[in-house]
């Protein structure tokens, strides 16, 4: 995973628990400290945010640091909606192959 990636999955884990608190930009920035443009910096993936506001982010989202870099959900819906388009393109025969590796693969793992 390449570091713009993490940069805008990282925005949107910190939009999400912000927003879950019902906290605005600018509230959860004068909480932490940093001014609403910032946090919207961060959110929109545009910047890195510094460690010292990354564990403010945790101490405020009441969450550990590591749950702030939790991206397997995201990871795993891009995967999925990858895997749907290209299987929306497949012909009969090709769709009926895959599916019968799907029963194996779902059979074995």
């Amino acid at each position: 995973m390449d570091a713009e990636t993490v940069k805008k999955l990282l925005g949107k884990n910190i939009k999400s628990y912000r927003r879950a608190l019902g906290l605005t930009q600018a509230e959860l920035g004068s909480k932490i400290g940093i001014d609403q443009r910032q946090v919207a910096y961060i959110e929109n993936g545009h910047c890195f945010p510094s460690l010292q506001t990354l564990l403010k982010f945790a101490e405020i989202f009441e969450c550990e640091l590591k749950n702030i870099f939790e991206f397997e959900t995201e990871v795993k819906k891009d995967l999925k909606a990858e895997l749907s388009q290209k299987v929306s393109t497949l012909d009969n025969k090709k769709s009926k192959v895959l599916y019968q590796l799907l029963d194996v693969v779902n059979a074995n793992f």
